[in-house]
């Protein structure tokens, strides 16, 4: 006969609590097996990370979840999170978004309702972005005011860089994830491309302007979903959310230096897919979208550069 105990237990991160759910499964000829649950508990509002203060915030929960295996809850109360600690394209939670790169196989990140707990990146940075191969659920929230700006190129000619996901992104995994997407709001969010580099001046011909980086999902961007993966969005409002396209460079100037010159050609400005939500590779993967409402979110191409 097989039996069940199930014991909670903690551990300390950086003199934070971390609770543990372990259920233990015990079966005939003694077989065993365990299976670790961890929850992490936010309890302040701050954006901070201080070891001494005896409390959680968001970035050191997404710290602490980056640290571990398995399956991770976080748990979001009620209040108002607005980012303060910003840092474009961190490798860690460190700084900027609230950026997940680790070994789980899955998240939970749970608020208390969905205008409840309200996460504003303050226009500073997107709001989550999961980098590596796991499951992703969020719910009951609001996230408000994320941005997210592609570079803008510096070498003659070269091209602005791709804004992605100003709300939230999620990078291309092995493409049979599950995502769930429940009772939330998000809105006033933006995805921008990078400005494409000024063609070089030149003494025959002026060197073409790079072109404007691609903007995709102004709230959301998934980069893949194929397999047997899925994607839900039940009671979403996606609202005033924009994706933009980069501006192309200027032609260069073709200098006259005795002969005939002709100026470069203007860089053609950014495309944009997506105000809402974009999905670049959905393969064969399952969508469900249900109860769940778009309101004035738009996406507009980049401004073309002039000619030299």
């Amino acid at each position: 006969m097989a039996w069940k105990m199930i014991r909670t237990c903690a551990v300390n991160f950086r003199n934070k609590t971390i609770s543990f759910s372990l259920l233990v499964l015990l079966g005939f000829m003694a077989f065993m097996q365990c299976v670790t649950a961890a929850e992490i508990n936010v309890t302040t509002v701050d954006d901070v990370i201080d070891g001494s203060d005896g409390e959680m915030s968001l970035r050191e929960a997404v710290i602490a979840a980056n640290g571990m295996t398995g399956d991770v809850v976080i748990n979001i109360p009620a209040g108002t999170y607005t980012m303060a600690i910003f840092g474009k394209d961190s490798a860690d939670a460190t700084t900027g978004d609230y950026y997940f790169d680790s070994g789980l196989d899955s998240i939970h990140i749970k608020g208390a309702g969905k205008t409840a707990t309200i996460i504003d990146a303050d226009y500073g940075d997107r709001i989550f972005r999961f980098a590596n191969s796991m499951d992703v659920t969020i719910e009951r929230m609001t996230l408000i005011n994320g941005n997210y700006i592609g570079n803008s190129a510096v070498t003659a000619g070269a091209n602005g860089a791709a804004g992605t996901g100003g709300g939230i992104n999620i990078a291309a995994g092995i493409g049979n994830e599950s995502y769930l997407l429940r009772d939330l709001i998000i809105q006033n969010c933006t995805a921008t491309g990078g400005n494409g580099a000024n063609g070089i001046d030149a003494n025959d011909n002026g060197g073409t302007g790079g072109q404007g980086g691609v903007a995709n999902g102004g709230g959301v961007m998934i980069a893949r979903l194929n397999g047997s993966g899925s994607l839900e969005i039940s009671r979403v409002t996606f609202k005033n959310n924009n994706a933009m396209g980069g501006a192309g460079g200027n032609g260069g100037s073709g200098l006259d230096n005795g002969g005939n010159t002709t100026g470069g050609v203007g860089g053609a400005g950014g495309f944009s897919w997506g105000g809402a939500m974009y999905i670049r590779d959905s393969g064969s993967g399952a969508i469900h979208i249900s109860h769940s409402s778009f309101m004035n979110n738009t996406s507009w191409g980049g401004q073309p550069g002039v000619g030299g």
